[in-house]
């Protein structure tokens, strides 16, 4: 099972000294997401709580995943949170979490032929998959030729 948690690059919680941090996510409501001009959700909340408590200065900013991780690896004081932790990241970052346990699961719209195995998943016609999500790669990896 894969766990969503909280990267952040930089040291939120392991400094003693207060830090000026910026920290980016992406939108993926109920953890992160725009509400008018503000960043709210469960994820900006505890990010938030931690800054308070180690008080360090976080600036907020929400842009694509993939950009996120890109700045984050170059910028100095720069952080993600709320990342899909996989054996892939798990030396790439220091992590803080998890938030919370995930589960991905395949459905189908055809009862008469139900997935219960990924097997049964390359039997079905075309799967819907965003490319960018990580179960893409992982699909991929597992054969399925049928993704769309």
């Amino acid at each position: 099972m894969k766990r969503i948690a909280g990267c952040l690059l930089s040291f939120l919680t392991f400094t003693a000294v207060a830090a000026d941090l910026n920290l980016l996510t992406d939108n993926h409501p109920p953890l992160h997401f725009q509400q008018g001009n503000q960043l709210v959700g469960f994820g900006v909340d505890v990010v938030q709580a931690l800054a308070e408590r180690t008080g360090d200065k976080v600036h907020l900013q929400q842009v694509p995943l993939l950009r996120a991780l890109r700045v984050a690896a170059t910028e100095p004081a720069t952080g993600v949170f709320t990342v899909l932790r996989t054996a892939e990241r798990e030396s790439q970052y220091q992590w803080v979490g998890p938030l919370m346990d995930v589960e991905t699961a395949l459905y189908s719209a055809n009862t008469q032929q139900p997935v219960h195995c990924l097997q049964d998943a390359s039997t079905q016609g075309r799967i819907a998959v965003p490319r960018k999500w990580l179960a893409y790669d992982y699909l991929r990896k597992q054969g399925l030729n049928n993704l769309y």
